[in-house]
């Protein structure tokens, strides 16, 4: 199905929704991260700031098998 781009203000709404319920924002930014998107981010777009991010892929340069999750107090 690839990258699915999801309608302005969605992940706004969604970070709303995980302060609200005390819950952790976690987004996969395996395909589309690292500049991919035109930012570091494709969550930057929407101007938000997950509790957590998925990173791979591009993290490498495509030589090994490299992932990472990214994360802050």
């Amino acid at each position: 199905m690839g990258v699915v781009i999801p309608q302005a203000g969605y992940l706004q709404k969604v970070r709303e929704l995980c302060n609200k319920y005390k819950v952790l924002l976690i987004l996969d930014e395996i395909q589309a991260g690292l500049g991919r998107s035109g930012k570091w981010f494709s969550y930057e777009w929407e101007g938000v700031r997950p509790d957590m991010v998925l990173l791979g892929k591009a993290l490498s340069g495509g030589c090994y098998p490299v992932s990472a999750v990214l994360a802050d107090n």
